[in-house]
C-alpha cells in the first residue's frame, strides 16, 4: 500500500476518533425554570424528592418509574450531570434518602451545623473531578415531622410538598411511623438560578419517634 494511501487512512481514522470523543457526551437535563428565590427551589425539592411517575419506553414497550421534571428543575447542574439522563437512577444528593415531610418549617442552621455540612459538602465535589465550586452557597435547615417513603405520586402531596393526610390514612400510617427530625439543605447558584446541590440529615432523624 502506498504511503499516501496509509497517510490518508491515518488522517481519516484520527478525524473519526476526534469526532467520537466530542460527540460522546453525557446527556444532562436542560433546565427550563430559573428560581429567583431560594425558598422556591427548596419547596420544589421537598415536594418532588420522593415522587415518581410512570413513563413509557417506546423502544421496549414497557413502563418505568422515573423522577419528575420538577425534581430536576430543583437540583444543580452538578447533580444532574451525576445522574445523566437516567431518570430512574436512585443516586442521592446526600448520604441518606430524603424524608417525606408531613409538616415542616424552614429556618437558619446554627454555626456548628453550618461548619458540619460545609466540610461534607466540600468533600462531595470529589465525585466529579475539577468541577468548579459555586461562589454563591447558602445553608437552610428544614425541621419537621416525616415518614420514610420514596414512592409517592403527584396526588399524594400538597403544594408545599407535605404528604397529604389522605395518603397517611390510606396506608394506615400511625404515630409510630412518624418521626421528628431536621436536615440541612445546601443552595447554590451556578448561573441557572437557585438550586439544591446537597443535603445532610442530622442525627436526630434516626432517633426520636413522634408520639
Amino acid at each position: 500500500m502506498k504511503k499516501s494511501t496509509l497517510l490518508a487512512i491515518g488522517i481519516l481514522v484520527s478525524i473519526i476518533f476526534i469526532i467520537t470523543i466530542f460527540t460522546n457526551k453525557i446527556d444532562v437535563y436542560d433546565k427550563k425554570i430559573k428560581h429567583t428565590k431560594e425558598i422556591d427551589a427548596i419547596q420544589d425539592f421537598i415536594c418532588y424528592s420522593n415522587v415518581l411517575e410512570e413513563v413509557k419506553n417506546n423502544k421496549r414497550n414497557y413502563y418505568k418509574l422515573v423522577k419528575t421534571n420538577e425534581f430536576y428543575e430543583s437540583i444543580s447542574r452538578r447533580y444532574r450531570l451525576y445522574l445523566g439522563d437516567n431518570k430512574h437512577q436512585s443516586n442521592l444528593l446526600g448520604r441518606n434518602p430524603f424524608p417525606a415531610f408531613i409538616e415542616y418549617k424552614i429556618e437558619s442552621p446554627t454555626d456548628n451545623e453550618i461548619n458540619y455540612i460545609k466540610k461534607i459538602h466540600d468533600n462531595s465535589y470529589s465525585t466529579i473531578e475539577n468541577y468548579p465550586i459555586p461562589k454563591s452557597i447558602e445553608y437552610f435547615k428544614v425541621t419537621g415531622k416525616y415518614i420514610n417513603w420514596d414512592n409517592l405520586k403527584r396526588n399524594d402531596i400538597n403544594e408545599n410538598g407535605t404528604v397529604k393526610e389522605e395518603f397517611l390514612r390510606k396506608e394506615n400510617l400511625n404515630e409510630e411511623s412518624i418521626y421528628n427530625g431536621s436536615c440541612i439543605i445546601v443552595i447554590v447558584d451556578e448561573g441557572e438560578g437557585y438550586v439544591v446541590d446537597y443535603y445532610e440529615i442530622l442525627n436526630e432523624f434516626y432517633g426520636e419517634v413522634y408520639r
